[in-house]
């Protein structure tokens, strides 16, 4: 598992970015005439908000955070700082296995 060390400063930028991502996702549904319109846009506006959170966590209690491709070392850590942490995990695992069985295609995520 690859990791990078995390300031205070880093911390405080990922924990804004997570929030970002949350507040852009409500208000991408509240504009949206149909909810299913901008489903699949909302879904990884709150998958990165996740990730974000995830890393100021990390940095927070570790003083290090995932770094790479696989969200399953970002999992591992997460769990690392706290068991329980693991229901946070499960969004990110779905909608991972979701786009490998449905394809990348924006029709499958409607």
């Amino acid at each position: 598992m690859r990791t990078t060390p995390g300031s205070e400063s880093i911390r405080r930028g990922r924990l804004s970015k997570a929030a970002q991502f949350q507040r852009v996702a409500m208000d991408a549904l509240e504009l949206a005439e149909e909810h299913y319109e901008v489903a699949d846009a909302v879904a990884t506006l709150c998958v990165h908000a996740g990730i974000a959170a995830s890393d100021a966590i990390c940095i927070a209690r570790l003083g290090h955070f995932a770094q790479g491709q696989d969200h399953n070392d970002a999992v591992a850590l997460l769990k690392s700082v706290d068991g329980g942490a693991v229901g946070l995990c499960s969004p990110i695992a779905f909608r991972h296995r979701r786009r490998l069985s449905l394809g990348s295609s924006p029709k499958a995520f409607t």
